[in-house]
């Protein structure tokens, strides 16, 4: 059934929208939409569960009542129960990651919308990427290749694997290897990053640089970076950022993580269906605006 099927006869008066302790981003976020919808006529809440074991996530939520109509969580919590689960959507079994369940039809679907959102940034706000030159993409598990993913499927051919953790980047290259043969994917460690000749055009980081200082040093010299690259920081979602305030301060171009969160909420309004009873023009302005509230 198609997101505009799913709720375009029956929106309940009443439902409820998940997510889970810690998770500071979805809970602000699926309170902002509460609050749209109440505005509106329609009592959907939102939902703060306790943090779970993430093997047995999919287990809770599908222990839930079925006035719970979606669930947000962690990428990383998806992988242990996703490769024991014999039927999924094409995208999350290739990338074995999910970031949000729905409930369709009677059952629980995972949707990956990360990568996505990031696609559509890159799309809208990255014109003029040069696709011949290398992108170094710093991170870690499911949120890595979901970037290598995206890039590749950009038209990169050469990425770079950066972090700290040797055995994690090794595992996340030999996953994206095996979905996009012929690519030339490396790992480097973060502290070799500023020692590259090999100028990228694009530079993507995923990890929270405040609690990597030593990375966000290196990160922020951008002397692998050519002229005119882009750079993309979803490590953190507080503003201001400074490897992105240092970025334009290199005159390079810059994607915040709050412009590829709002790609984010969009996608996720649509899954929900609800862009066939509200616009959702009204529902980004309401969005924005909860946005520079707090």
């Amino acid at each position: 059934m198609s997101p505009d099927a799913f709720l375009k006869k029956d929106l309940p008066q009443k439902a409820r929208l998940g997510c889970f302790e810690g998770d500071e981003l979805s809970i602000r976020n699926l309170k902002s939409l509460s609050e749209f919808l109440f505005q509106r006529g329609l009592e959907w809440s939102c939902e703060i569960f306790p943090a779970q074991n993430p093997e047995n996530i999919k287990e809770f939520i599908e222990s839930q009542s079925e006035d719970l109509f979606c669930v947000r969580f962690d990428p990383d919590w998806s992988e242990s129960w996703v490769s024991r689960t014999p039927v999924l959507p094409l995208k999350v079994s290739r990338l074995l990651a999910a970031d949000t369940f729905f409930r369709r039809e009677g059952r629980w679907e995972p949707v990956l919308i990360y990568d996505e959102a990031l696609r559509r940034a890159l799309l809208k706000m990255g014109r003029g990427l040069d696709v011949t030159h290398a992108a170094y993409l710093i991170g870690s598990g499911s949120r890595l290749r979901c970037l290598a993913s995206v890039v590749l499927s950009l038209g990169f051919q050469k990425i770079y694997f950066v972090g700290e953790d040797n055995q994690d980047l090794e595992k996340q290259k030999a996953i994206i290897e095996r979905l996009f043969v012929g690519s030339a994917c490396s790992i480097l460690p973060a502290h070799k990053l500023t020692m590259q000749t090999t100028g990228a055009s694009l530079l993507i980081n995923s990890l929270n640089l405040e609690l990597a200082p030593e990375v966000a040093a290196d990160v922020a010299y951008f002397n692998f970076v050519r002229k005119n690259g882009i750079v993309i920081d979803l490590g953190t979602h507080q503003q201001p950022q400074p490897l992105i305030e240092e970025a334009l301060k290199a005159n390079l171009k810059a994607i915040s993580s709050l412009d590829v969160l709002g790609f984010f909420e969009s996608i996720f309004f649509h899954e929900l269906g609800l862009q066939a009873r509200f616009p959702e023009i009204d529902y980004g302005s309401h969005w924005r605006q909860n946005l520079t509230s707090v």
